[in-house]
């Protein structure tokens, strides 16, 4: 799969899920560019003739821009499988990221915060008498200040926790830092857009009262995806309290790699089946 390839086809669906596949796209894009400039930062640092202070804060911010870039790759590439990291309590279906998803999110932050508060430190101590410390000052203070905006809207997960729940009811999220938010079916949640708010990749859910920004960005979760199940739960509310059972954790695994189309068909072929069995059994 590149970084530009869409997940799944969405056989017959609306312009909603063309958006939604073109988010996926874009969370590819976003990684790759990220890791570009990283490496073009570092190979600068070595080449650009400068104070101490701006060739270190190209050079800290340059391999922090490597990791990031390289954590949302390895995001984006499990998207793919995001069936696989489902599972069901017997209360509601959860979905668990790896331990590299939770966890490297968290210290890829905190590289970045790390680094330019590093970089702003080099370019104080070194009494701004040279352009390129005072150029590092004012770039590092920029990021720092960017770096705590961003913390401020990333949700903390704790390692093996579910970051997004399904239940019979509704839905349960986590926004930001270590709130959840539910969310329920009667409201009727819908994916609305994909934008990147402070420098954390969300998802905004429109329901009928209000607007929820959803964050994503350290989920191997597509857009695409999330979109079809709630869109499936929607149109099939008698069919919600499957998700307490095993049958419901395979409907859900099916809808991370399936049209909707496929999967309406595969409803249609079960129900034909149940109510073909009484008329089998008569017969006999």
């Amino acid at each position: 799969m590149t970084l530009f390839q869409k997940l799944s086809p969405m056989d017959g669906d609306t312009s909603t899920a063309q958006d939604c596949g073109r988010a996926d796209q874009v969370r590819g894009l976003e990684a790759f560019i990220m890791l570009m400039a990283g490496i073009g930062l570092v190979l600068l640092s070595f080449a650009y003739c400068s104070s101490i202070a701006f060739i270190a804060w190209m050079m800290l911010v340059g391999c922090s821009c490597i990791a990031y870039g390289l954590h949302r790759c390895i995001i984006y590439a499990q998207i793919r499988h995001a069936e696989r990291r489902w599972r069901c309590d017997g209360t509601r279906v959860k979905f668990v990221p790896s331990w590299l998803c939770e966890t490297g999110e968290i210290l890829v932050n905190s590289m970045m915060a790390l680094s330019s508060l590093l970089s702003l430190c080099l370019a104080v101590f070194s009494g701004l008498d040279e352009p390129g410390d005072t150029r590092a000052f004012w770039l590092s203070l920029l990021m720092t200040a960017f770096c705590a905006s961003a913390w401020t809207a990333t949700p903390l997960y704790r390692p093996g926790a579910p970051s997004f729940e399904v239940s019979p009811h509704g839905l349960f999220l986590r926004p930001a830092g270590i709130r959840h938010k539910f969310v329920s079916w009667d409201s009727s949640p819908t994916f609305l857009k994909y934008r990147t708010i402070r420098g954390v990749p969300r998802v905004l859910l429109a329901t009928s009262s209000e607007t929820i920004y959803f964050s994503i960005g350290g989920l191997p979760l597509g857009c695409e995806q999330l979109h079809k199940l709630l869109v499936f739960y929607n149109n099939h509310p008698e069919l919600r309290d499957e998700l307490t059972q095993q049958h419901g954790l395979e409907r859900v695994r099916e809808l991370m790699y399936a049209s909707l189309n496929e999967v309406e068909a595969g409803l249609a072929r079960e129900r034909a089946q149940s109510a073909n069995r009484p008329t089998q059994s008569h017969e006999r």
